[in-house]
């Protein structure tokens, strides 16, 4: 995880920092990223908008920095829900699926549901390993949470519910 510079002497830095992460793509947009989250810039508002990113791996750091913080706000649960469910890029599916396990039940469950959900990860030999570990992750803190999650049945006829988690 990055760490933080909070002397305060970096905040002049952080509105620029942002015009630039808007602008910039490649290599130049994930540093702009990454300093924003050592100068205490990586606000919600940068975030969600860091969800949408052209460049899927500043989207991939964006869910990582999300979930090194184990607690998202709740704009943040529902960008983070929104990208997984529209995500085309498998690797920052994949570190949603690792945030997911890192988050609280709700947040945490909710986000392996999505994820669950899509076809196209059923036979992937990483995702359906990453949304199982998000979701064990909770059977002993939040059993009723999982088990809510059988409740519905769109998730049980999932392929990759159906293929790889059942079992």
């Amino acid at each position: 995880a990055l760490r933080r510079i909070g002397d305060g002497h970096n905040s002049a830095l952080i509105p620029t920092l942002t015009t630039s992460l808007d602008s910039s793509q490649g290599q130049s947009a994930l540093e702009t990223l990454w300093a924003l989250n050592l100068c205490g810039g990586f606000t919600d508002t940068v975030a969600l908008k860091a969800l949408d990113h052209p460049d899927p791996f500043v989207r991939l750091w964006t869910v990582r920095l999300l979930g090194d913080t184990r607690h998202v706000s709740p704009p943040i649960a529902q960008g983070l829900l929104r990208r997984a469910a529209i995500e085309t890029n498998l690797e920052v599916r994949d570190q949603l699926a690792s945030t997911a396990a890192r988050l609280p039940a709700p947040d945490g469950l909710s986000l392996a549901k999505v994820l669950a959900l899509r076809p196209e990860d059923a036979t992937d030999n990483r995702m359906p390993l990453l949304i199982w570990w998000a979701i064990e992750t909770q059977c002993a803190s939040h059993p009723e949470a999982v088990l809510q999650l059988f409740e519905d049945p769109g998730f049980w006829k999932s392929p990759l519910v159906r293929t790889q988690l059942l079992d």
